[in-house]
């Protein structure tokens, strides 16, 4: 891979986009993202990219971290979490009456 980390975040949210939309989801259905990257000196423009991917007030918890990769020519690695189908989470509802 020879992209810069522009291209390269490109690459893997546009891979995450088509795997999201092969199970019926999308992006605003994220619920954390964690960011490896192998040098923080590329988080300015990483992030960029990111903040024009995101859905605004969507926006997944997110973790970076400087970490090296398993593949040298890798920029960057995403690990994201999408919510499970199903009804949406709800708090629980107080069963004490108030007094």
């Amino acid at each position: 891979m020879t992209l810069d980390i522009i291209g390269q975040t490109q690459d893997v949210l546009a891979s995450i986009d088509r795997l999201l939309g092969e199970v019926g989801s999308d992006k605003t259905k994220i619920l954390t993202a964690q960011i490896f990257l192998p040098d923080m000196a590329d988080f300015a423009a990483m992030n960029t990219v990111w903040e024009r991917w995101v859905v605004p007030g969507h926006a997944p918890a997110r973790a970076t971290v400087e970490a090296k990769l398993a593949n040298p020519s890798y920029r960057i690695e995403i690990l994201s979490s999408p919510r499970s189908r199903g009804p949406p989470c709800r708090a629980p509802s107080s069963s004490r009456s108030p007094s």
